[in-house]
């Protein structure tokens, strides 16, 4: 407080005389007299110049009672700003305003808390969390201001208070200085100890000041922080976050916990999943399904899913959302049941019209008093449609594969590629070897050299040196006892010895001066002595194929008894079964021979004779030799000298024996190995097939073979057990690699549409899993709870306008909240991938299959099977059309070119079939040009004889089928070479499943590429837009007319159960009846399991988006609203920004997998892509004058 100008200080009192006491400290009294007249006259001075006292108890209670006032008034301010900004809450600021400006302003400082887990706005250049937040400060600090402002005025008399905020003006400084003076804490903020319905508010600057008379007397400035009880950041908050749950994909939203459904992609699919693998199967099981998804479809389930993500973030939905779902779904029942029906039981259908209920949008939408009609009882057209579905189908079906199918194709492959007489030979001989080794080399003849001793030695002279050389020739052979036990025998040791025993005569005379004795003589021996070792040995045959293990008696004279009859009586079950099919006993060789047979050949002596003596006659000139080596240049057999040696089994039939062998092989093999059970998921993300690999019994190879092969025949048999069980492996690997093939390719594309990032594994087996879920309803979401210090439980109510999502487009009169806009709430799209025909003549992920299976480099190639199906489906349609008078395509042109390109390759499948057939010899000794004639007859006489009927059963394996049964039953045995087989139906199976194996091998092989594009492309099209229109048709006539045999239903969407075949055997295909998908795995007898996969998009926009919560402040308990609609955002009448409505877009691929058999699953109808009015932009559309 300012001090009165006249106030009196110490430092402003006059100097005075200080009092002097006297020595004895006595005052006279006349002094003090004196000094109390003095006294007292100063004190009246000073009394009476001093100014009127000021109430200063006055301005101190001003000061607080405005203080709190001026929080009362702030945290009304706050109230009211914060109701406002839910009602028209700010996410895009607008640069045109320097407000707009100051509110995208956002500093770099790290985001606050509360808005970590909300998403961001890819399309924003400011996060609209952010901006939310400023422009709620700044319309804060615009209320608190306004208020303020209302606190003027007197306070007691002549005193007067006022509150005030530094101003906010029109420019972007004053606006970013006002945001900045406004702190937030809200409750949602998980690291502050507010409740979520709490706001602590802080206005920084606030200024109080009091007067008097206009003079200011108090003043202060302050922080005011008040906590506001509002939810304004709790809708907030909700809404961002079911924003971000609508566009959260199918993988976004988390495939590691397939149980937990996430974000309206999981919901959505959760929905949709299911519904196509109920009518994925129905279609593949006969039911006239022209279309497995519909764009109808995805409309009511992806309704459905934003309402269940309404239920997950809100923890309730939309009031009006179970009435409009209640007859949405009833509508899609009653459409779904007129195309399902089953119109050949000659009764009307039990369900509702869906033309009469589904007309309009009055269903889901209500009259113009919103009032909707009462939800129709759909239990009888969803009772209809499941009996029309009628099989239980689901990620989670199981399915059963056996190993019969590859023993057969194996078996047949084994028989014509197993070169058996090559094993045969192979078996029954032998490599000798001859090996010569050093043994002694030693020249050792007498020393001349003279005495030692001799006196004056160097006078003595040599006068005799006589050698006589004494020559023998030693052979000695030992006659092994040969044994198959190891790799290598020894047939044969011998040593080949030259002896030469010397004796030398020495005599040495005298002439010196000495008197010595003269002459002295000397006889010295010694002996030279060259040996040769030489060793005869066999290698017997080691098969890499199976274990070496020896020949039981291979070296006997002859086996105990005739083969086959020898093999132990536990050998198979019913060794009976072996009598009578062979035309002779097989009387066996051994090796006994061997042994004399290479003496004979390496040594070239007579082993019946006196080896020892006929190898000692081969050293012609023993007194030659004077080294080892000389002494093996004498002898016949040289170092490493080879021989192979043979005998010369009953070849064809030991190979004969062998085929029956492999036959009870095959069929131990069948009823030994277990099946393998799996689910339809695994097909896209497991190995079944390898699982059932490993249930081959290899063992089996081995099957009552004792430690030895009892014969050099059974150690053929068993390697052709070997390379059969090899061949059952080997199918079953390549099936398991074309699987895996098609897995990574279908899960490469996936991730590409899914926008799957490298970090993240592929989402197929994440989405398998999730669909094995969801198909079983294993799959749950938690509901949403809010608590605030307010209320036990805030209740929040969320209300869309318009409430269902229709593809259609409203209006005002529909839905208020468009204004004058046309709205499209939804649109959508669903792409079938795999198609038939076929959308694209360059397939994709079906072209890279096609490329590895058949080494297909041509862009524009189908398989045999896929181009008799187009050309047959065709040619049925054109028959049906022709007798209304019309045709499919107005060119023959069109058919003759795919026609001819089919004819090519099926007219060169005889003559390779024949020449495969005899590749190698399998003892049928089949006449090449008769086998060809038998293969183009049957072939001829499939189904009605066109080319598209046979490339068709061709490529599905039923004309592989037939084929071979012609063959087996008109093949005479006299019009071919001699056979072994005693029984002729064994060489009429033998010869009939050569020509299977080697038709399927040429069938599979098969590409058709020779056609012009457009013209396929164009008969494509045509035939699917003939086949939407007929379809539609026959729905219109199940819903007004009983349907019988003979009617436009059976003529062109008949679906007999049994395949391309009726029950009698008969060709039985209608224009509908064309196998779709992309096959998972193909043997030449067909595909094992088919799978399809629908891309369906979504994208929706509400014209507005409310949610309110049941409390507000404690004094306001009517609630407080969040609206969120397109429009803009203005503060005092500036235009800050704009809010915008809710969108959303979602995708998800949808797979569904179908057995084997049957034609396969996929839509047959309209374009590949269907797309609904308005793709791809839902939301409004605004007339243009």
């Amino acid at each position: 407080m300012t001090r009165p100008a006249n106030k009196r200080t110490l430092a402003s009192r006059p100097s005075t005389v200080s009092v002097s006491l006297d020595e004895r400290a006595r005052i006279p009294f006349a002094l003090v007299g004196v000094l109390l007249l003095v006294t007292s006259i100063t004190s009246v001075t000073l009394l009476q110049s001093r100014v009127a006292p000021e109430p200063t108890v006055d301005a101190s209670l001003a000061m607080d009672r405005t203080a709190a006032t001026t929080q009362t008034v702030v945290r009304n301010a706050v109230a009211d700003a914060a109701a406002e900004a839910a009602r028209e809450p700010l996410l895009v600021a607008d640069a045109d305003h320097p407000w707009g400006v100051a509110v995208a302003n956002v500093d770099e400082t790290e985001d606050p808390a509360w808005t970590r887990e909300l998403p961001e706005a890819d399309d924003a250049d400011v996060d609209p969390d952010r901006a939310f937040e400023r422009y709620l400060k700044l319309r804060i600090y615009a209320a608190v201001e306004t208020d303020l402002g209302h606190l003027d005025g007197p306070f007691r008399e002549d005193t007067t208070t006022n509150v005030s905020v530094p101003p906010l003006e029109e420019n972007t400084t004053s606006a970013t200085d006002a945001i900045d003076r406004v702190r937030l804490r809200p409750g949602i903020d998980p690291t502050n100890d507010l409740e979520p319905g709490q706001l602590e508010v802080t206005i920084e600057n606030v200024e109080l000041t009091v007067r008097r008379n206009g003079r200011e007397i108090a003043s202060r400035t302050d922080d005011v922080t008040v906590t506001v009880g509002t939810n304004v950041f709790v809708l907030h908050q909700l809404t961002r976050e079911y924003e971000r749950q609508l566009n959260t994909g199918i993988v976004e939203g988390g495939l590691d916990d397939p149980t937990s459904v996430n974000g309206l992609g999981q919901q959505y699919a959760a929905r949709i999943y299911p519904l196509a693998w109920a009518r994925g199967i129905a279609q593949w099981g006969g039911a006239p399904l022209s279309e497995v998804i519909a764009n109808r479809h995805a409309e009511v389930m992806a309704n459905d899913a934003v309402f269940s993500v309404q239920d997950s973030v809100f923890g309730t939905t939309d009031p009006n959302s179970r009435a409009v779902m209640r007859n949405a779904w009833g509508c899609l029942a009653a459409q779904d049941a007129e195309e399902l029906y089953d119109g050949q039981t000659g009764d009307e259908p039990a369900v509702a019209d869906a033309e009469a209920f589904c007309s309009g949008l009055e269903y889901v939408y209500g009259d113009q008093n919103a009032n909707l009609d009462e939800p129709v009882d759909t239990a009888d057209v969803m009772e209809s449609a499941a009996d029309a579905v009628g099989t239980e189908a689901g990620m989670g079906s199981e399915r059963t594969i056996s190993v019969d199918e590859f023993a057969d194709l194996a078996y047949a492959q084994t028989l014509t590629e197993l070169d058996v007489h090559d094993v045969i030979d192979d078996v029954h001989s032998v490599e000798t070897r001859a090996t010569l080794e050093r043994g002694t080399d030693r020249t050792n003849r007498p020393s001349s050299r003279q005495p030692s001793g001799l006196r004056d030695s160097s006078n003595w002279t040599r006068t005799r040196n006589d050698l006589h050389t004494e020559t023998t020739v030693d052979v000695s052979v030992d006659e092994d006892d040969p044994d198959t036990a190891e790799r290598e025998t020894t047939y044969l040791s011998a040593t080949a010895t030259v002896r030469h025993d010397h004796e030398r005569s020495l005599r040495w005379s005298y002439d010196g001066p000495e008197d010595v004795s003269s002459p002295v003589t000397r006889t010295r021996r010694s002996a030279s002595t060259y040996e040769t070792e030489i060793e005869v040995n066999a290698r017997h045959t080691d098969r890499d194929a199976i274990e070496y293990r020896g020949i039981d008696g291979g070296y006997d004279e002859a086996v105990d008894d005739e083969w086959p009859t020898s093999l132990p009586d536990e050998f198979f079950d019913g060794d009976d079964a072996w009598d009578g099919l062979l035309e002779d006993p097989l009387p066996l060789d051994t090796y006994a021979q061997f042994p004399d047979e290479s003496v004979e050949r390496l040594l070239a002596v007579d082993p019946d004779g006196d080896v020892e003596t006929q190898l000692e006659r081969q050293i012609t000139a023993p007194e030659d030799v004077t080294s080892e080596r000389q002494l093996r240049r004498q002898l016949a057999v040289a170092d490493e000298d080879r021989a192979t040696l043979e005998t010369d089994p009953p070849n064809e039939l030991i190979a004969a024996a062998i085929a029956l062998d492999l036959y009870f092989v095959r069929t131990q093999l069948q009823e030994e190995a277990d099946d393998v059970t799996f689910d339809d998921g695994e097909l896209l993300t497991g190995d079944p097939f390898g699982e059932l690999n490993e249930e081959v019994d290899e063992q089996l190879v081995y099957y009552g073979v004792s430690d030895r092969y009892p014969t050099a025949a059974d150690k053929a048999r068993v390697e052709a057990r070997q390379n059969y069980i090899d061949n059952v492996n080997g199918q079953l690997e390549t099936t398991s690699e074309t699987t895996r093939l098609v897995q990574d390719e279908l899960d490469d594309r996936i991730d590409v549409e899914l926008g799957v990032t490298d970090d993240v594994d592929g989402a197929l087996e994440g989405l398998t899993d999730f669909t094995r879920e969801v198909a079983g309803g294993r799959a749950d979401y938690q509901q949403a709870e809010i608590e605030t210090p307010y209320s036990d439980e805030v209740e929040v109510t969320p209300s869309g306008s318009p409430t269902y999502l229709s593809l259609e487009s409203v209006e005002a009169e529909e839905v208020p909240a468009t204004g004058n806009a046309t709205h499209t709430p939804m649109v959508a799209r669903n792409n079938n991938w795999f198609a038939i025909p076929y959308g694209e003549l360059d397939v994709g992920i079906l072209g890279d299959v096609l490329s590895w299976l058949f080494d297909a480099s041509d862009d524009h190639v189908l398989t045999l099977r896929m181009a008799g199906e187009l050309l047959e489906a065709a040619r049925l349609a054109d028959v049906l059309l022709e007798e209304e008078g019309e045709q499919l395509v107005d060119s023959d042109a069109v058919y003759e070119d795919l026609e001819d390109a089919v004819n090519q390759r099926i007219n060169n499948l005889d003559g390779e079939t024949a020449s495969r057939v005899n590749e190698p010899n399998n003892d049928l000794n089949l006449d090449e040009g008769e086998i060809e004639s038998l293969i183009n007859e049957g072939i001829n006489n499939i189904g009605d004889g066109t080319s598209g009927q046979q490339a068709a059963m061709l490529g599905s394996g039923d004309g592989i089928d037939y084929v071979e049964q012609y063959v087996y039953e008109e093949i005479k045995v006299e019009n071919h070479g001699k056979q072994p087989y005693m029984n002729e139906d064994i060489f009429k199976q033998s010869a009939a499943v050569s020509v299977r194996y080697a038709l399927s091998e040429a069938v599979n092989e098969s590409t058709v590429d020779d056609f012009d594009p457009d013209y396929v492309d164009y008969l494509n099209e045509s035939l699917r837009d003939e086949l939407e229109e007929r379809t539609e048709e026959i729905v219109a006539q199940r819903v007004n007319e009983t349907i019988d045999e003979s009617d436009l239903e059976h003529e062109w969407l008949r679906n007999n159960e049994s395949g391309m075949l009726d029950e009698g055997g008969e060709f039985d295909l209608s224009p509908n009846r064309i196998p779709a998908g992309m096959p998972l795995v193909p043997l030449p007898s067909g595909w094992v399991a088919t799978t399809n996969v629908w891309d369906v998009e979504v994208k929706g926009e509400y014209a507005r988006f409310e949610l309110e919560s049941n409390a507000g402040t404690p004094t306001a308990t009517a609630g407080e609203r969040y609206v969120r609609e397109a429009g803009a955002v203005s503060l005092e009448g500036n235009r800050l920004g704009s809010t915008r409505p809710i969108s959303f877009e979602s995708q998800t691929l949808v797979i569904v997998v179908v057995p084997p058999q049957r034609l396969g699953v996929g839509d047959r109808t309209g374009d590949w892509a269907e797309e609904s009015q308005g793709w791809p932009e839902a939301g409004p559309e605004y007339a243009t004058n």
